[in-house]
């Protein structure tokens, strides 16, 4: 696609952003990109971030950036788009030079502080069951751990991309003739307008809790909530959790917006919803509950375990449902659903090694794992294995240490992505919130090599008469460590305690 920079510029005037254009806009722009790494000839070319220099336009200058969108004129030989806010000109930019993609297909959002990831998957499987059934395509999708968008298949670099690649990755959901896209929205995407311009056909509003405040993140809770509930701003359809806490300012968010046409709420347990759950039965491979809308029952089986994952199966049908699929097709998309490096239980076959594995790394999810962990191991201990990231969600050490330290009987503290923090002093946040709310709790020292504390853990537990379940939380089935601003490669928890039952069980 090209555009002159002149229909750029004026885009941006008439929505009020641009502040000085350009004194010659007979430039061709053929691509976008904020990073000069990207730059080729015919760039148009943003300048973005609290850590840009003028160092990344200079070096786009040099690789053929035909100008730059900048809220300051850096004074080098380049027509400059001055703008009042280069993060809304951006989605402004994408949009009309992919020429509006997302209209070309049903499109989901869902945002939530615990378990977007895990709906958005569901809802996948549900689609493409509905796909296969009809002679369909794959389902796009975009989460915090994969995107798949047509053309590309790869891990996520962000839970919801910026708006110049996550406009390019719509375009490529569009050329491949893809009938739906389901993906996540982040807080981060929210707040700073990375899917402004685009129209959801349903968005859905899991839950809310303490997460993501920190320096570089939301400076407090209530940034961090306003944000979550400017989804509502973007769809048509919303599907809002009964369930979750702050209910009365979600429902009148979402009641406000001029977008909204129609609210649809569900719970697990509460028949005021629209969707209700009850007859939940736990079974070896999941869990089976009934589903009344009306005067409709439906009996549904969920492949995963953990009551909170009704709340995401929920959503994930009531969207399936909207946009037509049947009863049959969702029982047999969620019958065996996974999703991976979520709730994934692992037993010896002695069934002395007990182990769960989940990416909890907050408040709610941390409480929602343990509890699942002594529905599903009544009369067990219950261990945690965790650390925390680092550089970001600093208030979660404090969050998860309180949960470990009221719900759990002992803790190994070990590294997560500590990026450039030291690994052993998040510990020490994490001990210190511990002992705060129990005194008394039983806190291993901290152990860096997180494989090493994995398997003290499990050893350590083997001691014991009484059964005992050890949860490792926080990294799923990452296959990296971020260090120092780099992945480095690491065998997911998920291989490596599958590994060790496999080694146990042929011991014996």
């Amino acid at each position: 696609m090209t555009f002159k920079l002149s229909d750029i510029a004026d885009k941006l005037s008439k929505r009020g952003l641009l502040v000085t254009g350009p004194d010659n806009g007979n430039a061709t722009v053929t691509s976008l990109t904020y990073d000069s790494r990207e730059v080729s000839a015919g760039t148009l070319f943003f300048c973005k971030g609290a850590h840009f220099r003028v160092d990344y336009l200079k070096a786009a200058q040099v690789s053929g950036a035909v100008a730059y969108v900048s809220e300051r004129d850096y004074g080098i030989d380049l027509p400059a788009l001055i703008v009042k806010d280069v993060r809304q000109a951006m989605p402004i930019v994408a949009n009309y030079f992919y020429d509006q993609p997302w209209q070309a297909y049903k499109l989901a959002g869902i945002t939530g502080t615990k378990g977007k990831t895990t709906t958005t998957t569901f809802l996948k499987k549900i689609l493409d069951c509905y796909e296969k059934s009809v002679g369909g395509k794959e389902t796009a999708y975009f989460s915090s751990t994969l995107t798949y968008d047509g053309v590309d298949r790869k891990p996520s670099a962000l839970t919801t991309p910026e708006s110049l690649p996550l406009f390019e990755q719509l375009d490529h959901v569009r050329q491949s003739g893809i009938d739906f896209l389901t993906m996540e929205v982040s807080s981060q995407a929210l707040k700073y307008h990375r899917v402004d311009e685009m129209s959801f056909d349903v968005v859905g509003f899991l839950n809310i809790s303490t997460d993501h405040i920190g320096s570089s993140e939301h400076p407090n809770f209530e940034d961090y909530f306003q944000s979550k509930l400017r989804l509502f701003d973007y769809g048509r359809l919303a599907v809002i959790n009964w369930n979750t806490d702050y209910r009365d300012q979600v429902l009148a968010a979402a009641e406000a917006s001029s977008s909204i046409e129609e609210i649809i709420t569900f719970s697990r347990d509460d028949s005021a919803a629209d969707y209700w759950v009850d007859e939940i039965r736990a079974d070896d491979n999941g869990q089976t509950f009934k589903v009344h809308h009306g005067d409709e029952v439906e009996e549904i089986h969920l492949g995963m375990p953990g009551i909170f994952n009704i709340d995401n199966a929920l959503m994930a049908l009531i969207m399936a449902r909207a946009y037509g699929v049947s009863y049959t097709i969702i029982n047999q998309a969620l019958s065996d659903a996974k999703a991976e490096g979520r709730m994934e239980v692992y037993r010896s076959e002695d069934n002395q090694v007990k182990a769960i594995v989940d990416y909890a790394h907050n408040k709610l999810s941390m409480e929602q794992l343990i509890e699942a962990a002594h529905s599903l191991f009544p009369d067990h201990l219950v261990w945690v294995v965790t650390g925390s990231a680092g550089d970001k969600g600093q208030s979660r050490r404090q969050d998860m240490g309180q949960v470990i330290g009221q719900a759990a009987d002992k803790a190994y503290l070990t590294s997560d992505d500590y990026n450039f923090e030291d690994p052993s002093a998040i510990a020490s946040e994490i001990a210190q919130a511990i002992y705060e709310v129990n005194p008394d709790a039983e806190v291993n020292d901290f152990i860096h090599d997180r494989h090493a504390a994995i398997s003290q853990a499990l050893s350590d537990a083997q001691e014991l008469e009484q059964g005992v379940v050890v949860l490792v939380a926080g990294k799923g089935s990452d296959a990296y460590f971020l260090i120092n601003g780099q992945k480095e490669d690491y065998q997911a928890d998920t291989d490596f305690i599958q590994d060790y039952i496999n080694h146990y069980n042929s011991q014996k």
